[in-house]
């Protein structure tokens, strides 16, 4: 028999309970009988996906009515980037009251909305036939896929039976979730994933950055990004789209020094030496820029020795670190085309990444970059 798992804040009964959702004690619980009652129905896959998700959602990040610091998995482990290396930097007051942007709004909300559903213990199937929707639309709004009106939400909260106090939250939420965002005009240019990562930009303490083979968009100069983006575009790119392209990365630029945040960026030296894009003149410039926003700026910059090789198939990557516990830590992962590119949250992924940027930032060059260098091939 496997050890029992014990649950903070559970009642001391002196009994095993699970490690998510059921408080009852072990030996309380109702056991399959072996005989009579007849053979048990196998679960279908649907029904399966459901009992799954229901599980995680009583582990949600956010749980109304209560004050949770971070959440537990099945097995026991912490999840939501709240390592113990890294508890330190986080808020464990309960800051569902603070500023917040129109992604992380959305997360919370939907998160919310899974959690009162489950709190329930109702499907979404039940839900859809009760109100009179489509069979797509409540898994669309819990998955982030589908808007929230305000008459569907009040519906929604009127039929969960949320109290007023937390259904005025939760509007708010969802007021924010339909605010316009600076990225919104450049749509087309960015795949989903990544137009996510910059809204969840604004929310993040912490931003972690890695790329392999360029220096990031965070530190590109104007110069520099038009010669990449050139060098690297699978198809020509029109005089338009270059500089549409290049508005989005220095508004980016803008947004994330004007908020004051903590940045972090490591790149080879490879990336910054070999390969000459544009005119040399354009990559003197490029360092010298780079000097001067670690001196002037909160951006940090580490130059990775091209001899540590051993994280070299990992690919670029931004990794955002949030102060509230409500927030799991996201992680983008640059694919080779835009429909690899993906936005997660979920925590192995998270963890392992950052434990590869401090095993990058700790085999560093110890060398001040010096915009007169050069190196050729």
């Amino acid at each position: 028999m496997s050890p029992a798992r014990w649950v903070r804040g559970s009642v001391t009964t002196g009994l095993p309970v699970r490690a998510c959702g059921d408080d009852r004690p072990a030996t309380s619980r109702a056991r399959p009988s072996a005989c009579g009652g007849g053979a048990a129905r196998s679960p279908s896959q649907q029904e399966r996906r459901e009992s799954r998700q229901e599980r995680r959602d009583r582990c949600a990040h956010v749980i109304i009515g209560t004050r949770r610091v971070g959440r537990r998995c099945p097995r026991g482990r912490r999840t939501g980037g709240t390592s113990a290396t890294h508890q330190h930097t986080r808020d464990v007051s309960d800051r569902t009251d603070a500023v917040i942007g129109r992604a992380t709004a959305r997360r919370r909300l939907r998160t919310a909305l899974r959690y009162a559903r489950t709190r329930k213990l109702l499907s979404t199937a039940t839900v859809g036939h009760d109100l009179g929707w489509p069979a797509t639309r409540l898994p669309a709004i819990e998955q982030g896929g589908h808007g929230v009106s305000p008459q569907i939400l009040q519906r929604l909260l009127a039929y969960y039976g949320v109290d007023a106090g937390e259904v005025d939250q939760l509007t708010g939420w969802a007021r924010l979730a339909r605010q316009p965002h600076w990225s919104d005009p450049y749509r087309p240019l960015y795949p989903p994933a990544f137009r996510e990562c910059l809204s969840y930009e604004d929310d993040a303490r912490h931003i972690l950055c890695y790329h392999p083979r360029h220096i990031p968009g965070l530190l590109q100069t104007d110069a520099y990004a038009r010669a990449l983006i050139r060098a690297t575009a699978r198809h020509p790119v029109t005089d338009a789209d270059l500089d549409a392209r290049v508005r989005a990365r220095m508004r980016r630029q803008q947004q994330v020094l004007a908020a004051s945040r903590r940045v972090r960026i490591a790149v080879t030296e490879r990336a910054l030496t070999r390969p000459v894009v544009g005119h040399p003149r354009v990559m003197r410039q490029q360092l010298a820029h780079i000097d001067a926003l670690t001196r002037t700026t909160r951006i940090g910059v580490t130059v990775i020795d091209d001899d540590y090789d051993r994280w070299r198939r990992l690919g670029a990557f931004v990794l955002l670190e949030f102060d509230s516990t409500h927030d799991a830590d996201l992680l983008y992962r640059e694919g080779t085309s835009t429909s690899t590119a993906r936005l997660d949250d979920t925590a192995r992924l998270v963890d392992r990444h950052r434990a590869a940027f401090g095993d990058l930032t700790n085999h560093h060059l110890h060398t001040r970059l010096d915009p007169r260098r050069e190196r050729t091939p």
